[in-house]
């Protein structure tokens, strides 16, 4: 089966959409670091598609994200952000600070009360120890099965692409340089 060739960011956004699906992460703020550490566990190989990293999942999603009105916002996805120190960050005496993404993907058509800052905001798997130690298994959503497989088949199928497009350009290197080295032993022999 042929499928149409995929953007990293696209299939970021699938992978997130079947997460997303799962009761146990609707309904609740999360940061940005808990979503990729629950995508990237459900779907390993995404990491092999190109780099996948917190900025990469809060511009993919902050482009989805809605206004806090529940009529006007088509994804139900909310998003606020606050600069403060990571939530993942186990060092007491750290104060590295960088911008945390929090995303809130609503299933009941009612809109969350936008926080006005981190402290009012509590991502329940953060001080998870299985998350602290990306030791979280995402099991699959029943309900969503079959979107689970196709989003599979589309990271395997770009991961083979990214291996396909890899081999054919060191083929070409190690051509180019062959032909290098060929006329420099002509050039060498005249």
């Amino acid at each position: 089966m042929m499928m149409a060739k995929i953007s990293k960011m696209a299939l970021l956004l699938l992978a997130w959409l079947t997460i997303a699906a799962n009761p146990l992460f609707r309904d609740r703020w999360i940061c940005d670091k808990t979503w990729l550490r629950l995508t990237t566990a459900r779907y390993p190989n995404l990491e092999n598609v190109g780099v996948i990293d917190v900025m990469a999942l809060a511009k993919t999603l902050g482009a989805r994200a809605g206004p806090f009105d529940a009529t006007a916002n088509v994804h139900g996805l909310y998003h606020k952000k606050f600069k403060h120190k990571c939530p993942y960050d186990t060092d007491e005496d750290s104060t590295k600070r960088r911008t945390v993404n929090y995303f809130y993907q609503d299933s009941k058509g009612i809109s969350p009360i936008a926080p006005l800052c981190a402290a009012d905001i509590t991502d329940p798997y953060v001080k998870c120890a299985q998350m602290v130690e990306r030791r979280f298994e995402v099991s699959r959503n029943r309900a969503n099965a079959e979107r689970e497989r196709e989003v599979e088949e589309q990271i395997r199928q770009c991961v083979m692409d990214k291996v396909e497009e890899e081999s054919k350009k060191k083929d070409s290197e190690r051509k180019k340089k062959a032909e290098a080295d060929e006329e420099n032993q002509n050039a060498d022999v005249n």
